[in-house]
């Protein structure tokens, strides 16, 4: 079923309050996930489930259940062991035996030229061949016979035909070969029992959840051997149980707790882990917990989360029928920006939006007015403040001239000792800057787009560099008696800046916006389908 994006809503008086002057406090918790514009190649038809790289690579792995469970052969369902409060060690095992003890000609003990041209000229008269390297010389044999039924005269037969066809010598003599039976497969220990099966195995819970390294995990936990020979623990999961491990951490609903601006949260992170299926196909999963988005698993789920996915399930978000990226952050600061104006790549569904409730246009984008409301100061905030999004709306960072030498420096992995200019020279549409120049003596340093938060970096109040909190910055000198000192910069919102504003989804749900009206004010264009 396609459902078609209603028009937005065009004035949020709560939300200028909110967006615009910063005077709610919206407390830690929100985050920032860039674009991801090219997609991977999906695997085969969706069947409802996502499969987690819960252990990539381990020579073991410990799997049970909280309440019971059993071990299963994934490919005949046969139950192969069960437990109860302890876990499975499951391994992989390769035994040898010997099989049999046969006669077998011994023709050649040489390099690997004569070794090809005796193999090639004994099939010619198809006879059966072996050979392996002693560490000297390559031996190569022909025939197997019995060493309880065959006969000297049968044995002696053979080697005459063989000299008379230039194959073997009169002198070349039989020896005894044992040969070595290897049987392998996976082992499965609870305890004292051990089982083995030939086939990758899957660990069920009884009741409650799976558990993998001691850690619950929705649904189940499948055990197979990886390219490299050691195994690989894969948590298969239902699409919409695994959100519930991410939405709540992305906006905890005890803070952002709208039940609208949930909804189109679960609709963002449900487009955004179908869109990366089978990202890491070749390893046999998806993608690792926490590589595309946060993820908590069942330890973070929450009713309202839960509900907000509930009321939403199956919907994505797409534009001309293909899944969308959705990028998002923490806090505008009152414009949002352009895809190419932050990333490389133009996307048309991420445009720039005025997000607040003013008229069109950048008239209000003034340094005059960012440098009446920065309050804050980001020096004297600690490491695990950066989620506090009203104390990002308007703020401001001075380094002095050895401060911006150092910062610059270390981003730009060069030595410099001095700076004499920092300067925006290109500015985006919605007011982020584009590219922006430093001046040292170790040369003119540039930066572009989302990178500039990366290399104007400064010391927070524990003594951490922090990257800019976004681009949507005005530079300005610091001078003494008309000497540069040093410089400020008066800055808005947390965040890359593309896609949608965490904060004011949130102000948007809270003025009566429903979740449809919330995602098509950030992505232009974008249809809601029911898949």
């Amino acid at each position: 079923m396609i459902r078609p994006i209603v028009r937005a809503r065009t004035a949020f008086a709560c939300l200028l309050a909110v967006t615009l002057f910063a005077c709610s406090e919206l407390p830690t918790g929100l985050v920032e996930v860039p674009p991801m514009v090219a997609p991977p190649t999906s695997v085969g038809t969706f069947n409802g489930m996502i499969r987690l790289g819960q252990v990539p690579e381990a020579t073991e792995i410990h799997a049970g259940g909280t309440d019971g469970f059993t071990v299963q052969d994934r490919v005949t369902g046969e139950t192969l062991i069960g437990g109860t409060s302890e876990s499975a060690t499951i391994t992989f095992s390769v035994t040898t035996t010997p099989a049999k003890t046969s006669w077998r000609l011994h023709v050649l003990c040489g390099n690997e030229v004569e070794r090809d041209a005796k193999l090639a000229h004994a099939k010619q008269w198809n006879y059966d061949t072996y050979m392996f390297f002693n560490g000297e010389c390559w031996m190569v044999y022909i025939g197997d016979f019995s060493i309880a039924t065959s006969t000297v005269t049968e044995r002696s037969m053979f080697r005459t035909f063989a000299v008379h066809r230039q194959v073997a010598k009169s002198g070349d003599p039989w020896v005894q070969v044992t040969t070595m039976a290897a049987s392998e497969g996976f082992r499965i220990e609870i305890g004292d029992k051990v089982v083995m099966s030939p086939n990758l195995v899957v660990v069920v819970p009884a009741a409650g959840r799976a558990t993998v390294s001691e850690q619950p995990v929705e649904g189940v936990i499948e055990v197979f051997r990886n390219a490299a020979g050691t195994l690989t623990a894969v948590n298969e999961l239902p699409l919409e149980k695994y959100l519930g491990g991410v939405v709540p951490l992305v906006l905890p609903p005890d803070l952002y707790g709208a039940e609208e601006a949930q909804k189109a949260q679960a609709i963002l992170e449900r487009t955004r882990a179908l869109r990366h299926r089978g990202l890491r196909a070749a390893q046999g999963f998806d993608f690792l917990p926490g590589e595309i988005q946060a993820y908590g698993g069942p330890a973070v789920e929450n009713a309202i989360s839960d509900a907000a996915i509930a009321a939403t399930e199956g919907v994505v978000a797409t534009f001309d029928g293909q899944l969308m990226d959705t990028p998002y952050h923490p806090a505008s600061g009152g414009w949002t920006a352009n895809s190419e104006d932050v990333f490389d790549a133009t996307v048309p569904y991420l445009r720039g939006v005025v997000d607040h409730d003013l008229p069109p246009g950048l008239e209000h984008l003034t340094m005059l007015a960012f440098s009446l409301f920065a309050s804050t100061d980001l020096k004297s905030i600690a490491t695990n403040e950066n989620g506090v999004w009203s104390k990002f709306h308007r703020w401001r960072v001075d380094w002095t001239k050895a401060e911006m030498a150092e910062a610059v420096g270390g981003a730009f992995g060069v030595t410099v000792n001095e700076v004499t200019d920092v300067r925006v020279v290109d500015r985006a549409e919605y007011g982020r800057v584009r590219r922006l120049e430093v001046d040292t003596d170790a040369g003119t340093l540039v930066a572009y787009g989302n990178d500039i938060r990366a290399k104007l970096r400064y010391r927070n109040i524990d003594g951490d560099w922090r990257p800019l909190s976004s681009t949507l910055i005005f530079v300005v000198p610091l001078t003494s008696d008309g000497i540069v000192t040093g410089w400020r910069i008066y800055g808005g919102g947390l965040g890359h800046g593309v896609g949608l504003s965490q904060a004011s989804a949130v102000a948007l749900a809270a003025s009566g916006s429903d979740h449809v009206a919330i995602l098509q004010k950030y992505y232009t264009g974008v249809v809601l389908e029911e898949r």
